[in-house]
């Protein structure tokens, strides 16, 4: 299964909820990921409360994928979807906070930890700090209590 299908997949749904949207694929250079963009006149009802919707969209759009992808090959296909740019906000703000803690965690030369949130924004963290040799990211905790603990090492 490729974006195309998952498009088109979206279109027919929005479709069928009679919701006036447009649906493009782009690619992002600052996650490495496409984004599925869905331009909605009423986002609200994509989003949800905290974006509790749209996760529910993604993680169903995410098993369709999958159930496709069973016939085509052990390639997974990777994917966010995005409503009136709600995601991209998000993962600016989840940055923002995690640059912040990390700079706490050098300043005081110890452990510092994020809030829960979804193994996406996780990885989001994750891959920032990937390259920092000071700072050590775990993840820690179970189910929607799971958060990021950053970890001063040292030099």
């Amino acid at each position: 299964m490729n974006l195309d299908t998952i498009k088109k997949i979206i279109e027919e749904m929005l479709a069928h909820m009679n919701m006036e949207a447009e649906v493009s694929v782009v690619d992002d250079e600052e996650v490495h990921l496409p984004f599925i963009v869905i331009s909605a006149k009423d986002p609200n009802m994509l989003i949800g409360y905290k974006g509790e919707t749209l996760m529910a969209l993604s993680h169903i759009m995410k098993k369709i994928a999958e159930v496709g992808e069973n016939d085509e090959g052990p390639e997974k296909l990777s994917f966010i979807i995005d409503v009136n740019g709600y995601q991209k906000k998000r993962i600016g703000e989840i940055k923002d906070k995690s640059r912040i803690l990390v700079e706490r965690a050098r300043y005081y030369k110890s452990s510092v930890e994020m809030e829960p949130m979804s193994p996406y924004e996780r990885m989001i963290v994750h891959s920032l700090f990937s390259a920092d040799t000071q700072i050590k990211t775990a993840s820690t905790g179970f189910g929607r209590d799971r958060h990021i603990v950053f970890e001063y090492v040292g030099e």
